[in-house]
């Protein structure tokens, strides 16, 4: 068993021929999709997503065409039919997309700026937020929950409806209302958070990270 991970950073995120450079590396369904998007950024941020995704389904033994054949669940998740299962998050210039044959998981990367911590209470637990406040580092301590609480959702399937609240992480662990999940940091580059969830031990041997430069 194998978990992959592929990111990218956007060296030109406001130069709109990066889109048209790489547009026809995907369907035609999905080149659509990417052209919706009004800014070069968010363009960008849309087709390296599906092109990591596509790198990390051939990984995992899937075909060119995997993508074309992703559901939903009735909570918006994506899906494919099978053992395969996968995530994509992006923050700011970064992307980043996971995939495993075994069990589920999530992923969360977010880019460390200034936030007031106190407009948070909804989210976080009184303690939660206490212990942010106290921490040497809010801004990293504020950023690293949040990314793990993020990750838990996202590889529960339910997303955000269910409340943060009801998600909690203590170190490498995570319980999603009691369920219990596994958590791993990565380190993938300076300034950012990024957090893998899952409902299974990982072993570092198992996990394939690798950066991608399109």
């Amino acid at each position: 068993m194998e978990i992959w991970v592929k990111y990218t950073y956007l060296n030109a995120p406001n130069d709109p021929s990066v889109v048209s450079t790489f547009l026809d590396l995907l369907p035609p369904e999905y080149q659509q999709e990417v052209l919706k998007y009004k800014f070069p950024r968010d363009a960008q941020l849309c087709l390296f997503g599906k092109l990591l995704l596509k790198r990390v389904l051939n990984c995992l033994g899937q075909p060119d065409n995997a993508i074309l054949h992703i559901q939903q669940t009735p909570y918006k998740r994506p899906y494919l039919k099978g053992e395969v299962d996968f995530n994509i998050s992006h923050s700011h210039n970064m992307v980043v997309a996971v995939g495993t044959t075994e069990g589920r998981i999530g992923i969360d990367i977010e880019a460390i700026t200034e936030v007031n911590i106190e407009e948070f209470g909804q989210v976080f637990s009184p303690v939660e937020l206490r212990n942010i406040s106290q921490s040497s580092n809010p801004m990293h301590a504020f950023f690293s929950l949040w990314t793990q609480k993020e990750s838990l959702i996202k590889a529960d399937g339910r997303g955000m409806y269910v409340p943060l609240t009801e998600v909690r992480a203590m170190g490498n662990k995570g319980w999603v209302q009691r369920n219990p999940w596994f958590l791993y940091p990565l380190l993938l580059k300076e300034g950012y958070i990024t957090h893998l969830a899952a409902d299974h031990k990982i072993m570092k041997e198992n996990m394939r990270i690798e950066k991608v430069n399109f």
